[in-house]
C-alpha cells in the first residue's frame, strides 16, 4: 500500500484542524497516511515517528520512510530544519514547490509575455522619490512587502492636492510630503517593498472585492479547479484578506447576487483563465526547475470593465475553515500524492 507522508513544523496533528480531513480522504482513497515533524525522521532506521488518524483520534505510530511526501507546514519554519528536510528530499519525492515571491512571478510572467496583459503595473522601490514617480503615472497605488502575506503590511496611497492619502490598516491618514517620506523610508530601511497600481474591483455594493481561484492537480497531474471563491472587505479597509475579516462566498453564490445576467458567462471565463495560467507557470517552472507545481492560489481583481488583473499567485495557498473537507482539495491532494508514486 502506498504511504503518504504529510510534513509540518508542527509536531502535533490535534494543533491543525485540516489534518484529519488529509487522513480521511487517504483513507477513502485507499493509502496509507502518516503526519509528523522534522523531529521525527530516524534517518539511521529509514523509519518515520508520527501520528495516524484511527477511530477518530490521533495515535503515536512509527512507519517506515513515506513513498511520498506532502510538505504542508510553513516553508519558513521548516527551514529551521532545513538539514533534514533537505535530506529527506534527496531520498523522497515532495509534492510541494514555491513558485517564488510576488516580484520572481510578476517578472517571470513579463518576460514569458503569454499572460503579460493580465499583470498590473508593478516594481520595486528603494526610495519615495521613485514611489512618487509611481503615483504620477498610475494614480492611486497599492505600497506592500514583497514577501508579504494575508494582507500584511498593506497600503493604499493616493495624492490629494498638495497632501497624500494614506490608508494603512483600515485607518485614513492624510499626510505630507515630509509625513510620507518618513512612512515610506521606515518601511523600505529593513524590507523590500513594491508599489502597484490600484485596480478599482469592486462588487455591485461597491465592496472592495478580490477573487481566489485555487487550482490542484489530479491524480492524472492534470489541473483542475479546485474551488473559486470572492473575497469582499466588510469594513472600511481596502484590504481583502480573510484573515482581516472579509467576508467569502464560493463563485456561484457571489455571481447569484452580484452578477446574475452574465454568470455561467464569468464563471466559465474565470475557470478558463485558471487553468491556462496553471498550466503557462508549470510549464516555465519546468524549464526553469525541471520539477512542476501541484496546488496554486491565483488572486485576480476584476475591474469595471470586466477585465482581469493578477495580483499575485500563492503556494502552499490556505483556505477559509469553513472549506475544509469541502471541495475536494484534500482529496485532490492526497491523488496526486499518490500519482507520484506510479510510473
Amino acid at each position: 500500500m502506498i504511504l503518504i507522508g504529510m510534513l509540518h513544523h508542527r509536531k502535533m496533528p490535534t494543533s491543525i484542524e485540516r489534518t484529519s480531513f488529509y487522513a480521511l480522504a487517504a483513507k477513502e482513497e485507499g493509502v496509507d497516511f502518516i503526519y509528523f515533524s522534522p523531529k521525527g525522521v530516524d534517518f539511521k532506521n529509514k523509519v518515520i515517528n508520527g501520528y495516524v488518524y484511527k477511530d477518530g483520534i490521533w495515535k503515536r505510530a512509527t512507519k517506515r520512510f513515506p513513498d511520498v511526501i506532502f510538505n504542508a507546514g510553513s516553508p519558513a519554519k521548516l527551514n529551521r530544519s532545513k538539514q533534514i528536510v533537505n535530506r529527506l528530499r534527496k531520498e523522497i519525492p515532495f509534492t510541494s514547490y514555491p513558485v517564488g515571491n510576488k516580484m520572481a512571478v510578476y517578472k517571470r510572467l513579463k518576460k514569458a509575455k503569454v499572460f503579460s496583459r493580465y499583470l498590473i503595473p508593478t516594481q520595486t522601490v528603494s526610495s519615495t522619490q521613485e514611489l512618487l514617480k509611481f503615483i504620477q503615472k498610475n494614480g492611486k497605488i497599492v505600497f506592500k512587502p514583497v514577501g508579504g502575506h494575508q494582507g500584511e503590511g498593506v497600503t493604499f496611497i493616493e495624492r490629494k492636492g498638495q497632501k497624500f492619502l494614506v490608508q494603512f490598516e483600515g485607518v485614513d491618514h492624510i499626510y505630507t510630503l515630509s509625513q510620507l517620506n518618513e512612512f515610506v523610508s521606515k518601511r523600505i530601511l529593513h524590507t523590500n517593498y513594491l508599489v502597484q497600481r490600484y485596480i478599482n474591483s469592486k462588487n455591485s455594493d461597491g465592496e472592495p472585492t478580490d477573487f481566489r481561484l485555487h487550482v490542484h492537480k489530479d491524480g492524472n497531474k492534470k489541473w483542475i479547479i479546485s474551488v473559486i471563491y470572492a473575497r469582499s472587505s466588510t469594513t472600511r479597509s481596502l484590504i481583502t484578506n480573510v484573515h482581516q475579516g472579509a467576508k467569502v462566498a464560493v463563485l456561484d453564490d457571489y455571481l447569484k447576487e452580484h452578477n446574475p445576467r452574465h454568470r455561467e458567462e464569468m464563471k466559465k471565463k474565470l475557470e478558463i483563465f485558471a487553468i491556462k495560467l496553471a498550466n503557462h507557470l508549470d510549464d516555465l517552472q519546468e524549464k526553469s526547475h525541471l520539477h512542476k507545481f501541484d496546488e496554486l492560489g491565483i488572486d485576480i481583481g476584476i475591474d469595471e470593465h470586466n477585465n482581469i488583473w493578477i495580483y499575485e499567485v500563492n503556494w502552499l495557498p490556505g483556505t477559509p475553515h469553513s472549506f475544509y473537507g469541502k471541495h475536494g482539495i484534500e482529496t485532490n491532494t492526497i491523488r496526486y500524492a499518490a500519482s507520484l508514486c506510479k510510473k
